[in-house]
């Protein structure tokens, strides 16, 4: 496994394919699994949340009880989601952001049109598996960093990989990403509704 691609949470790059190719993501869709040509680790979930509330709703029945599918705990899952919403909303809005891994523009409307993320996206620096924390911390330090987003009046710093985003497209893209991650922590039977 290349370093510094999000493999954290089960992701993989498909073979021979660099995700550092301006436009040349191997898209693999997350949601859903069940066209032809994609790949979902086994045993995640579909998510798709409207808003966050409907992510403090999932914490909740998570911390009922869950199992995770991938590498990372249910704690260094939130705890990842957490701090990257905190750098987000700490980056100047002026910063010049870094180009080489900027998504094509169909690459971009493929995540919006279909709201998942490619598993095996390439990591921020810094921001590698994080360290592990006890899950209640973990939601604890999410839904912080969701209201600070919620109340953020922006603008914010272009996004890494799809470049400048409104505050609401910004909020959007936190539910894809926390879709994505929180896909691979499962409730316990009981624990869904």
């Amino acid at each position: 496994m290349a370093s510094g691609v999000d493999a954290g949470c089960g992701g993989v790059l498909e073979a021979g394919r660099d995700p550092a190719e301006h436009g040349a993501l191997a898209w693999r869709p997350g949601i859903p699994n069940d066209q032809p040509g994609t790949t979902m680790t086994p045993g995640r979930r579909p998510l798709n949340y409207g808003n966050f509330e409907e992510i403090d709703a999932d914490l909740d029945r998570l911390l009922e009880g869950h199992e995770t599918v991938g590498a990372w705990t249910l704690g260094q899952i939130c705890h990842h989601l957490a701090t990257v919403t905190q750098r987000v909303l700490a980056a100047p809005a002026d910063a010049t952001p870094d180009l080489s891994l900027r998504l094509s523009d169909e690459d971009r409307e493929r995540i919006f049109a279909t709201r998942s993320l490619p598993e095996g996206l390439p990591l921020a620096r810094g921001m590698e598996a994080p360290d592990d924390v006890e899950p209640r911390r973990g939601a604890e330090m999410l839904r912080e960093a969701l209201a600070a987003m919620a109340a953020a009046p922006g603008p914010l710093a272009p996004h890494r990989l799809l470049g400048p985003l409104t505050m609401e497209r910004w909020r959007e893209v936190v539910c894809i990403h926390c879709g994505h991650h929180l896909s691979f922590a499962v409730p316990a039977e009981g624990g869904a509704s």
